[in-house]
């Protein structure tokens, strides 16, 4: 939650092997999926690649519970 709300970045590999950084997005919920264009595989025949989604999961807090939009202590 501390990583969400300071917008730190995140190093995420990816199943080619790269790695980037992810912002992820304030507000979001356990079980978001969020886009990241032109970063997931190409397509049998080749071509631009697609999509990646990215499931997110929040790791239990030890001070803070997530209620929809809302910490609550």
């Amino acid at each position: 939650l501390e990583d969400v709300a300071n917008d730190v970045k995140q190093r995420v590999q990816l199943p080619s092997g790269r790695e980037v950084e992810v912002t992820v997005p304030k507000g979001v919920t356990d079980g978001q999926v969020v886009r990241l264009r032109g970063l997931g595989q190409s397509g049998p025949f080749g071509g631009q690649p697609g999509d990646l989604l990215l499931t997110l999961r929040l790791a239990p807090h030890e001070r803070f519970t997530v209620e929809g939009p809302n910490l609550k202590v």
